[in-house]
């Protein structure tokens, strides 16, 4: 919802894109088709409203993440610009966290190491998603990227427990209508930009 705001006052950079009946629909077809794709594997007995309440909220201020990032990306004419920028500040932050977290637990730094070595290919995924995500909201609108970006992770999630399944993986019938119905929200948003031309 945050995103389609943010296109509204054109916080991008890429011009203001009005909130019409169309998108409203695409946003909350996504939303529901998110809910869809993982209704199958949520338990009430251990559902943290506080939990739901911090992603709702970190999905909403992530809107807002994306079309900054899209300015420094179009200021400065380097798309990796705002890939350094995120990550110099994650990284000094998490590392702050984690030596507080050793000193005064009993956790230590040197956990990391007990853990699969590919684990840690994820930072350096997120530096190229970062980088392109900045590149592309100046051009498909912070509600589109976000549409877009879920259908590619829910596809993502079905190729995993595809080729690679963990041990009780099954492929829902949900996972597959969620898919659809994220496609469903990003064809009735298309449908709205090719109504305004």
């Amino acid at each position: 919802a945050s995103s389609l705001f943010v296109d509204r006052i054109g916080l991008t950079g890429g011009g203001k894109k009005a909130i019409t009946k169309r998108r409203v629909l695409a946003a909350f077809v996504t939303v529901f088709a998110v809910l869809v794709s993982v209704i199958d594997r949520i338990d009430a007995r251990n559902l943290s409203l506080f939990a739901v309440f911090f992603g709702v909220f970190a999905g909403a201020i992530v809107g807002v993440q994306r079309a900054l990032n899209g300015q420094i990306n179009s200021f400065s004419k380097k798309s990796f610009a705002t890939s350094q920028l995120n990550f110099i500040t994650g990284f000094s932050f998490l590392t702050f966290l984690l030596i507080l977290r050793s000193l005064f637990t009993d956790h230590s730094i040197m956990n990391l190491t007990s853990g699969p070595w590919w684990m840690f290919l994820g930072g350096s995924i997120g530096v190229f998603y970062i980088a392109f995500s900045a590149v592309a909201v100046q051009y498909v609108a912070v509600l589109e990227f976000p549409l877009l970006s879920v259908g590619g992770m829910l596809i993502g999630s079905l190729l995993l427990d595809v080729f690679v399944p963990t041990e009780g993986t099954q492929i829902s019938p949900y996972l597959i209508t969620g898919i659809f119905l994220t496609y469903l929200g990003v064809i009735a948003n298309g449908q709205s930009r090719f109504s305004r031309k």
